[in-house]
């Protein structure tokens, strides 16, 4: 069995209140910890039953408040998403939304099914129609607006108090970044947010699914397909086809979106990694000669 951590080791306390797995000892089964996602802490565990069930174990991160994640929101919004066959349901949650139990999907994501060098191209008809089955979802009011500059603002006023930021050119690239990629009028649907590779997963009967909802919220349904897009590395061709596929929208509002999308990564892990003064400003800096 692989060592546990003292995230893992405190939310077993509560075993017994999982469906499905309290039926059995936490030493009867296997732990393994999953390489997946950048904030959170995940756990694989197969259960020594004769399907060997395996389920997943998302402890979240402490820093959710900073990065603007809003765990309740995220559990509702996943609970009408898997009535899509979308994402699984969630088999058990913590009171305070400090972790949660999930059924395993068994496959590989896009990202391994790229690494392999398969094409991405035949998976765009399967992308676009699992996100316009998303972006048609029913939506509440109470659940968070994603408006770009609003979420830009919330990272820079964590960023910019930093002493060892270099204000005078940041501040400079920011204005000119905030003034060129202001969001315009646009349609509000329910939009997953990180469509990047490694949350789409193909099962082994070849069904797509899109995991990881925390940062969802009530946006422009084209960010989406943009991050899923730069994540992908389409090109041009495959972008059309994507855009084809989904039923609406034209390159320049995609490229509009991916810029929007990367200046959002470029401040995200500017906090989550408190990235040095110099990156950040040559990131930003790349970014504005592609805006110009």
């Amino acid at each position: 069995m692989t060592p546990h951590s003292h995230a893992l080791i405190d939310v077993l306390k509560d075993w017994r209140l999982w469906p499905t797995l309290n039926q059995y000892q936490p030493d009867e089964c296997e732990f393994v910890p999953l390489e997946q996602g950048l904030t959170n802490e995940n756990w694989l565990i197969t259960l020594p039953n004769e399907t060997k069930q395996q389920f997943v174990i998302r402890i979240n991160a402490k820093n959710a408040k900073v990065l603007n994640i809003h765990h309740q929101n995220e559990y509702e919004i996943v609970e009408g998403i898997s009535q899509l066959n979308i994402c699984p349901a969630i088999t058990y949650k913590d009171a305070n939304y400090k972790y949660w139990v999930r059924p395993y999907i068994s496959g590989d994501t896009l990202a391994e099914y790229q690494n392999r060098g398969l094409s991405m191209t035949d998976k765009l008809q399967s992308v676009a129609d699992t996100l316009k089955r998303a972006h048609c979802q029913p939506i509440q009011n109470h659940w968070p607006s994603v408006n770009t500059f609003v979420r830009t603002e919330f990272f820079w006023a964590q960023i910019l108090p930093n002493p060892a930021m270099q204000k005078d050119g940041i501040e400079a690239l920011k204005h000119q970044l905030d003034s060129a990629l202001q969001p315009i009028t646009h349609q509000v649907a329910l939009c997953h947010m990180d469509t990047n590779l490694h949350n789409w997963i193909v099962d082994e009967s070849g069904s797509l699914h899109l995991i990881d909802w925390e940062y969802a919220g009530l946006g422009n349904p084209i960010w989406d397909l943009a991050v899923f897009s730069d994540s992908a590395k389409l090109s041009q061709s495959d972008d059309s086809k994507l855009l084809e596929f989904y039923g609406k929208y034209t390159l320049d509002e995609l490229e509009l979106a991916k810029q929007q999308m990367e200046y959002l990564s470029i401040l995200w892990f500017a906090i989550q990694e408190n990235t040095h003064s110099n990156t950040l400003m040559c990131e930003l800096n790349n970014l504005a000669i592609r805006v110009k």
